[in-house]
């Protein structure tokens, strides 16, 4: 036998109360004189083992109706085969239309220990859901007595062995936008399934594409903020929307200076940041001792300059720490770091291929030539993953929420965008949902039967007992 609410189990011991009080007032029964004791002594004799009795009945009865309301209040019932230990929900994507059904699974195993299991965490669960947890820490409930309700997707539980499991059907249609890659001035889609791919600029349609395995938008042609529908929606409709956002190319374009490797490098650098490199740019990057750089300098752009020109103040200093990376060599200005701002410069102090080999130093880079060119830094990210930041950012969310600080969590799908329009994050779910590579399981049958109104059906039963009992007495 199992409960629903074991803790009312503890309330047990107030069925001996009735019991208690029984003994109490037996012990403290007193003999008081009476004068006609030898006309009663007889009847007294005869009444003496019969009370007694009926008083220990009645004791017991009043404890069997506490012990039953206790018991039926804790929810008893009855299971067949083995009843898990815990149960655990996979809630990654793939799992939201089946959440109705997961309710009311999780409403037979009310009291017992339930891990949310999801290395992501999506908007579209419902809201008890929210609990992630990594999938790596499943280890630690991989048992014979755990139940695992998932539709076990390869991608959402990596190992099901020794649990018992309950599967959920997958969907019937898993067409799915599957990858997005961001090139700079164009965005990549993996299609599986559709017919067709709806670009649209809030209520607007821009385009209408043949959905094919691989489709190509040249973000310049969709500039701003847009969503990327895959039609017709299928079952899991979060899988057939993408949000992105387009035009930066057009906005932004980098002229590079410099000579040999370095300005490989640097050109390979300035098409990632800014997805476009011209002899007519709008902003200069410049590296080594070019005679350009004097002629970029009093052109009126704005220029990113590696190394320092003679009259800026600055330093040569070696075994430099800085944001956590130790740098053999650097240019130290007056301001006792790499780098300088000033209203036109952005100098670097830090060697070229230094920033390169370190992906730290290459994020903050990447974030600071955004800024210092007056271009959005697009993030493209999925629900759930924590972004940090090489500054303090304030970001407002979809549901017009503001987040502040460097590292932030992206909780929900949709456009995050910081207040001065600097940074704007494209939220997604996380596209590996997609999968269609599932486990074959059979699922655990488990059976519950409740018995909870046999008890209160007897407590009934003895408390119109006692009052029969306690009449009949009188």
């Amino acid at each position: 036998m199992h409960f629903s609410s074991p803790i009312f189990l503890y309330l047990l011991p107030l069925a001996l109360i009735p019991i208690v009080i029984h003994l109490i007032s037996t012990m403290m029964r007193r003999r008081r004189p009476f004068p006609y004791v030898k006309l009663l002594k007889a009847t007294r004799q005869q009444q003496k083992g019969w009370k007694r009795v009926q008083d220990l009945l009645l004791a017991l009865l009043r404890s069997s109706i506490i012990l039953f309301l206790i018991l039926f209040i804790s929810g008893p019932y009855l299971s067949g085969g083995r009843f898990p230990r815990r149960v655990v929900v996979d809630v990654s994507a793939s799992m939201e239309p089946h959440r109705e059904e997961i309710s009311r699974i999780l409403s037979s195993f009310e009291g017992i220990n339930t891990v949310f299991l999801s290395g992501r965490v999506y908007r579209s669960m419902p809201e008890r859901f929210i609990y992630s947890l990594d999938s790596a820490l499943l280890e630690k409930y991989r048992d014979s007595l755990t139940l695992l309700i998932s539709d076990f997707q390869r991608s959402s539980v990596p190992d099901t062995s020794l649990f018992m499991k309950l599967q959920m059907n997958p969907p019937s249609n898993p067409s799915a936008i599957v990858n997005v890659e961001d090139m700079g001035d164009s965005l990549v889609i993996d299609i599986r399934g559709g017919d067709y791919v709806e670009v649209r600029k809030g209520d607007s349609i821009l385009s209408v594409l043949r959905a094919k395995p691989r489709v190509i938008l040249r973000e310049k042609e969709y500039p701003g903020f847009i969503q990327i529908y895959l039609m017709p929606m299928d079952d899991l409709p979060f899988d057939n929307i993408f949000y992105a956002y387009g035009g930066r190319s057009s906005r932004i374009s980098a002229r590079v200076l410099g000579s040999g490797l370095e300005r490989k490098l640097l050109s390979g650098i300035a098409e990632g940041i800014f997805g476009d490199t011209s002899s007519s740019g709008n902003l200069i990057m410049a590296v080594g001792h070019t005679r350009d750089v004097r002629s970029a300098l009093s052109s009126g752009k704005r220029v990113i300059m590696f190394g320092a020109l003679p009259e800026v103040p600055h330093r040569s200093t070696r075994n430099i720490l800085f944001r956590g990376i130790p740098l053999d060599s650097a240019l130290v200005f007056d301001n006792g770091l790499p780098y300088l701002i000033t209203d036109e410069v952005f100098f670097i102090g830090i060697p070229l291929d230094d920033i390169v080999m370190h992906p730290a130093l290459m994020e903050w880079f990447y974030s600071m030539a955004l800024d210092f060119s007056g271009s959005e830094k697009v993030i493209y990210t999925y629900a759930g993953q924590r972004i940090t930041f090489p500054y303090r950012v304030s970001l407002i969310s979809p549901d017009g929420e503001v987040l502040r600080g460097t590292s932030l969590v992206i909780s929900d799908t949709g456009y995050y965008t910081s207040v001065d329009g600097s940074i704007v994050v494209c939220s997604n779910i996380n596209r590996s949902e997609s999968d269609t590579s599932f486990y074959h399981v059979e699922g655990y049958s488990f059976r519950r039967q409740d018995i909870g109104w046999i008890f209160l059906l007897l407590s009934l039963f003895l408390f119109l007992l006692e009052i029969l009992f306690i009449g009949r007495s009188h």
